[in-house]
């Protein structure tokens, strides 16, 4: 389904005393090759006074890829107010209890637009017991631990303890684009950031799970591609996951083939002195980052060629990886036989006879 966005632009137009607008319409067609933004986030983070909150905003779809921008407003506030800076991540230090309210994540491109809101709450405390409950505010990876309930009377006292494990979503990263050589090893990194328990590795190749990493560990996970070739280039995807959730990272994997000349065969280009022009070809395949271009276009052209464009035309390619391809042609440029104009043609009807020319 084709789909086009209408963009209004204004522009005003001083002419002598006199002033006047004028309306462009611009016509974009998002086609198939654009998707509107799809983001999410956390409905509501609560924090200790002092701490440093962090709001994420994740964008699931989107394309091209969408501008995250940011909003607030307190709970006295009707509307939102924009906020400085862009990013997936809105960082507050040292929160205060003005710091309270919504915040709003905003993603937009030329398909359309998305948008969520999480309430920040500020908590003045970390622990505090309800209805001879602990309760933990602002929970991370610190308050895994051992905790000890001791009730004492006049008689004696008893003591419990339970042990608090903190599970946080995995955080990972990579490389966004891997260039490799056709028939060498690709090696495509994730880094495990965080996550608790230590994060399950998938890699998935267009969507498609081709490996799935079962050791358990933090560093780097690296999905070996020995002796790559075109087949092999594209999108591949390291998921982790545990039981707080899941992320994941997209690397492209760009092969890249030495230069070929494929030209034809035939090395040797025959003209006559004269003639309005000849082209000899050279072109060429798996040229990614030329170091070397002795020309702008893949051939070379012979104007009115005479005697003196006789010789070899070598055409020679090189990459960035110092691969290099080389193809020699050879120009013969003749011309037509020319009686002398001193010649006497005797009659010999009958008899064969020799006419020289200056060939």
């Amino acid at each position: 389904m084709w789909k086009y966005v209408l963009i209004l632009i204004l522009s005003n137009l001083l002419e002598a005393s006199s002033s006047f607008s004028k309306i462009e319409y611009l016509l974009l067609d998002t086609s198939r090759d654009t998707e509107p933004p799809k983001i999410t986030g956390t409905n509501e983070i609560r924090v200790i006074r002092g701490t440093n909150a962090v709001i994420e905003c994740k964008i699931i779809e989107g394309l091209p890829k969408p501008k995250i921008t940011w909003e607030y407003k307190d709970k006295y506030e009707q509307n939102f107010k924009p906020l400085p800076g862009l990013g997936n991540e809105l960082s507050l230090l040292s929160v205060t209890d003005q710091n309270g309210g919504s915040y709003k994540c905003v993603a937009t491109n030329v398909a359309g637009e998305d948008e969520h809101i999480t309430h920040l709450v500020i908590d003045w405390e970390k622990y505090s017991i309800e209805d001879d409950a602990l309760v933990i505010k602002n929970l991370n990876e610190s308050d895994s631990t051992s905790y000890t309930c001791e009730a004492q009377n006049y008689v004696g006292s008893a003591n419990a303890a339970f042990i608090v494990r903190v599970y946080t979503a995995p955080k990972i990263s990579g490389l966004a684009e891997v260039k490799v050589i056709k028939g060498s090893n690709a090696v495509i990194e994730c880094n495990i950031i965080k996550g608790t328990p230590v994060p399950d590795i998938t890699w998935l190749y267009w969507d498609k799970v081709v490996y799935k990493n079962l050791e358990k560990s933090f560093g780097s996970k690296r999905l070996l591609l020995p002796n790559v070739e075109e087949k092999n280039a594209g999108s591949y995807k390291c998921v982790g996951a545990n039981v707080a959730g899941t992320d994941e990272y997209i690397t492209t994997l760009i092969i890249e083939s030495p230069p070929t000349i494929v030209s034809e065969s035939s090395i040797e280009y025959a003209g006559l002195e004269g003639d309005i022009a000849f082209r000899i070809p050279c072109d060429v395949i798996g040229l990614q980052e030329s170091e070397e271009v002795p020309t702008k276009n893949p051939y070379i052209e012979i104007v009115k060629p005479t005697l003196s464009n006789d010789g070899n035309y070598t055409c020679r390619i090189s990459d960035a990886h110092g691969h290099t391809c080389t193809h020699t042609y050879v120009v013969d440029v003749g011309y037509p036989p020319k009686v002398p104009d001193n010649f006497q043609i005797d009659d010999w009807r009958g008899d064969i006879g020799d006419i020289p020319s200056s060939l």
